[in-house]
C-alpha cells in the first residue's frame, strides 16, 4: 500500500533524526532542540495518519539495526496514542525550541506542533480510543467496538477535551488564514 511505505518510510526518518541530532557536535543546543521538535512533530503526524487509516498499526521508535527487528506485531493504537503521538507532540510543544510563530517557510513551529496536538486531543475524546481498556486486545483487526452512543462521556474524555482547548486558546487570534490570492506569485 502507497501511503502506508511513505508513512513508515517518514517514521523512519524521523526515528534516524531523533536518534542522531543529539550527537552532532556542530549544532547549537537550540537548533538541536528545534530540529527535535520538527523531528518529534513529523513522527507523531505520520503515526496519527497511520492509526486513523489503519488502526493497529506496528509501534516503531528507533533505528532498526538488522532486518529481523523490522517484523514488528501490531499494536493497540492505545499505545500509539499513549507512547509516541502525545508524548513526541508534548515535546514539541512544552520542551523544544521551535519557534512559536506561524511558519511562512514550510517548516514546522509551535503553531503546527499545537494544531496537531489539538486534533489528537478531540480525537483521544472519542471512540475508538475512549472504548479500548485492554491494550493487548486487538479492537481493530478483530473489530471489537461496541460503543453505543456518541460522544464519549468520561472523565478522560473530558480531560482530552479540555487539552485541546488549551492547545486551541493558545492559537486563537495569532494564527491567520490566507486568501486565495495568497497562493500567487
Amino acid at each position: 500500500d502507497f501511503w502506508w511505505r511513505v508513512l513508515y518510510a517518514g517514521v523512519k526518518d524521523c526515528n534516524l533524526a531523533i536518534e542522531m541530532i543529539p550527537e552532532v557536535t556542530q549544532m547549537s543546543e537550540d537548533l538541536k532542540s528545534q530540529a527535535l521538535g520538527e523531528a518529534h512533530t513529523l513522527r507523531a503526524w505520520y503515526y496519527f495518519n497511520l492509526v486513523r487509516y489503519y488502526g493497529d498499526v506496528p509501534m516503531n521508535n528507533k533505528i532498526f539495526t538488522n532486518i529481523e527487528e523490522a517484523y514488528l506485531p501490531r499494536s493497540s493504537l492505545k499505545n500509539i496514542y499513549d507512547r509516541i503521538i502525545i508524548p513526541d507532540l508534548e515535546f514539541a510543544v512544552n520542551e523544544s525550541k521551535l519557534a512559536d510563530i506561524q511558519s511562512s517557510t514550510g517548516r514546522v513551529t509551535k503553531y503546527t506542533a499545537r494544531l496537531i496536538l489539538a486534533d489528537v486531543y478531540l480525537t483521544c475524546a472519542g471512540y475508538p480510543y475512549q472504548e479500548i481498556a485492554d491494550t493487548t486486545t486487538a479492537y481493530c483487526a478483530e473489530g471489537l467496538w461496541s460503543a453505543p452512543t456518541y460522544p464519549v462521556n468520561n472523565p478522560s474524555a473530558v480531560a482530552f477535551l479540555q487539552k485541546a482547548k488549551t492547545q486551541l486558546d493558545a492559537l486563537y487570534g495569532k494564527f491567520t488564514l490566507g486568501t486565495y490570492d495568497d497562493l500567487h506569485d
